[in-house]
């Protein structure tokens, strides 16, 4: 809750006293690539994720990890 009050009282400022959070933002066009390239990156992280999970998935038994 501190946190809350906190950001609050020092808004719009990034860096006090005298920043602002667009000053101290990168440009639109740096953003706007940043952005191209995660809507890239992430569903092929996904998609890659999702195929390991597919590919091993049944290739072990819980019982077997157990060592008793």
């Amino acid at each position: 809750m501190i946190r809350i009050g906190l950001l609050a009282t020092i808004y719009p400022y990034a860096i006090l006293p005298g920043v602002t959070i667009w000053q101290a933002a990168a440009p639109p066009a740096s953003q706007t690539v940043t952005l191209a390239g995660g809507l890239v990156v992430v569903p092929v992280i996904l998609a890659c994720t999702a195929l390991g999970y597919r590919v091993f998935r049944g290739k072990t038994n819980h019982a077997e990890l157990h060592f008793h």
